[in-house]
């Protein structure tokens, strides 16, 4: 989250924030499940 307060304390739009901290974090999740090869 404290990546999401810099980008609203530097001008961006809260809702564009949050998507976009919620984007990387999927990218990142979704990476470490192919690395570690998990099972659905």
């Amino acid at each position: 989250m404290v990546a999401a307060e810099t980008l609203v304390a530097a001008g961006v739009p809260v809702k564009s924030a949050m998507e976009h901290v919620r984007t990387i974090r999927a990218d990142r999740y979704a990476t470490l499940r192919d690395f570690y090869g998990a099972t659905n």
